[in-house]
């Protein structure tokens, strides 16, 4: 009897232990999962910073040359009715 009860001691102990491995060692797997997600979205959000920059000066480089367009324009309207 006393075999029986030391064996289910040591299964349930093994098992407490096994439980809180696990747990461990899943919350240890998530947590570098989730330092790899945010690093990628860095990276991503970098890119994307980039290309947003870009289309910003592009358009701001054609606003400039439509001031300069209808400038011209003006001028010209302006001499014509002169």
């Amino acid at each position: 009897m006393e075999l029986r009860k030391l064996f289910v001691k040591r299964a349930a102990v093994w098992l407490i232990l096994g439980l809180l491995g696990g747990g461990l060692a899943g919350y240890w797997w998530e947590h570098q999962r989730a330092a790899l997600d945010v690093a990628d979205l860095r990276v991503r959000h970098a890119d994307e910073l980039k290309a947003v920059g870009a289309t910003i000066k592009q358009l701001a480089e054609e606003l400039k040359a439509e001031r300069h367009r209808r400038e011209a324009l003006e001028q010209v309207l302006s001499k014509g009715r002169k």
